[in-house]
């Protein structure tokens, strides 16, 4: 993707279609929008027989990926928000554009025109579902009902800017579903289209170049799609509000204490048996950890050790799950709701395990996993992740966590230099 010069950007006469405070602004300004929305976009709409077989014939996707890209999303970006003169002045040049388009389908026989009412109704509806997909999965959330019905009824201004009908656009999420539905049987993974969606899954055809200074930059924003998509597969397995990435079991623990206020002179009540990050965290926060000691025949914290070690300076509870056993969280929310502390599940070792139909890591205020190489879950290098069924911690922790320690904590400990 290339990047306009100044003298390249065009003042225009109005807000366009939409306009600020519309539906369409909010979710095409968001960030994910022209990178993981965009991306999906371009590669789902390769299904389609009559759009690929054109693509394939053009082959500029191929010769100029970067170019192709940066005109498709342009015309994207220009319908959302550009205004209404410039927008009808592209719609225009796309349909002449497209009108080249035609020729003979490379499997399965037919024809195709990529002005046929049938392909131009194909691209808005994958490229704004798309877009709405990931503002949904990797943003704020669902829209209302409303707000949803206003964004398809935006998206038929797009249809009457091209060669399809506006009664087409579906006018709801379900009317969407239906039309999916409809097209699945005429969807093929052919040898052209599945050539042409791996190579439009390179992350460098979406992003712009970058200096060599700013490459390893660059490389960590190629990163955010993968990190994004297992924080939100892990928030749809355990089935809470928040899930956030981070470097570490050591860092997620410093990140949740630290969000829930342990301060030095606080106790927070960890097991006298466990990971040294544990209570590590603890002291690193210039707070006190208190040990309760562990059933001998299970190794996980006792729950009367717990009750007694809590006192008028305790902050937090953490209990640990030992060796596939799972501490008893469910009995000891009681105490921490009676002593009014918070209840952090160290769930390291214990992805996958599940108590009374609860997923590990789901029944405190907050818990946590390691992704280290010794977990029950590690991988080639580091790596955790805090769980919050609390949105508004959830919010806190993802600040603190990007900000490091810009939020008053320690920077080393909270970007996570060190290991659980």
């Amino acid at each position: 993707m290339s990047r306009l010069k100044r003298s390249e950007v065009e003042p225009q006469e109005d807000h366009g279609f939409f306009g600020p405070g519309s539906v369409v602004w909010k979710v095409w300004g968001y960030p994910m929008a022209p990178t993981v929305g965009f991306q999906r976009a371009v590669v789902v709409e390769e299904l389609d027989p009559p759009l690929v077989a054109a693509v394939h014939a053009a082959q500029g996707i191929y010769r100029r990926p970067c170019t192709r890209c940066d005109r498709t999303l342009r015309y994207f970006a220009t319908v959302a928000f550009a205004g209404s003169r410039h927008v009808c002045k592209a719609a225009g040049v796309l349909v002449k554009v497209h009108s080249r388009a035609i020729g003979r389908l490379s499997y399965g026989g037919g024809t195709y025109d990529a002005n046929g009412p049938a392909s131009q109704l194909w691209i808005p509806l994958t490229g704004w579902h798309a877009v709405l997909y990931a503002y949904e999965k990797y943003g704020p959330g669902k829209l209302t009902a409303a707000k949803e019905r206003e964004y398809w009824q935006a998206c038929t201004v797009t249809a009457e800017q091209q060669t399809c009908s506006p009664n087409d656009i579906p006018p709801d999420r379900d009317g969407v579903r239906a039309y999916f539905e409809r097209m699945r049987p005429q969807l093929s993974a052919s040898p052209i289209a599945r050539q042409a969606m791996h190579h439009l899954l390179k992350s460098e055809l979406i992003q712009p170049p970058a200096p060599r200074w700013a490459q390893p930059v660059s490389l960590a924003a190629a990163k955010a799609q993968p990190i994004a998509t297992v924080e939100q597969a892990l928030r749809d397995e355990l089935g809470v509000a928040d899930v956030i990435a981070c470097s570490s079991g050591t860092s997620a623990l410093t990140l949740v204490l630290h969000t829930m206020g342990v301060d030095p002179d606080d106790e927070v009540v960890v097991p006298a048996y466990g990971c040294a990050p544990s209570a590590n965290t603890v002291v690193g926060l210039a707070a006190t950890p208190v040990f309760a000691d562990i059933q001998p025949w299970t190794m996980v914290v006792d729950l009367e050790q717990v009750e007694r070690a809590i006192t008028g300076r305790t902050k937090a509870v953490v209990p640990a799950h030992m060796f596939s056993v799972m501490a008893d969280t469910p009995a000891l929310r009681r105490p921490a709701r009676q002593h009014e502390v918070r209840l952090v599940e160290d769930s390291a070792v214990a992805q996958g395990a599940v108590q009374d139909g609860r997923a590990a890591g789901s029944r405190g205020d907050a818990g946590l996993f390691s992704f280290v190489q010794v977990k029950t879950f590690g991988t080639a290098g580091e790596g955790g992740a805090v769980v919050a069924d609390d949105a508004a911690l959830g919010r806190l922790v993802r600040s603190l966590r990007t900000t490091a320690g810009a939020a008053g904590g320690s920077s080393t400990t909270a970007s996570g230099t060190t290991t659980a």
